[in-house]
């Protein structure tokens, strides 16, 4: 009976692709992706760290709560809306 799996120091599923038709490495820079065959910078993102974890606590997007008056929203408002408060009205985002 034959056992399944590397019967040896080396896994031949890492070999190189004889078919492979360029020998070029696929990294990217810390900063830039590959989008198809060009090498882009990143976009920027236009909040930090600390307000993007904020927004997800908070926002009711995220929640489903108004961080004011805690309402719950039983629906969401369409994306291009902006989203305000029926119960207390004070809280909006655009």
């Amino acid at each position: 009976m034959r056992i399944a799996g590397v019967e040896t120091e080396k896994c031949p599923d890492f070999r190189p692709d004889p078919e492979a038709i360029e020998d070029k490495e696929l990294w990217s820079p810390v900063g830039y992706s590959w989008y198809g065959d060009e090498l882009i910078l990143d976009r920027l993102c236009r909040y930090t760290r600390e307000e993007q974890e904020k927004i997800l606590d908070t926002h009711p997007f995220f929640t489903g709560v108004c961080p004011d008056c805690q309402h719950i929203f039983t629906s969401s408002p369409t994306p291009r809306d902006i989203w305000q408060c029926p119960e207390c009205g004070g809280w909006e985002s655009d």
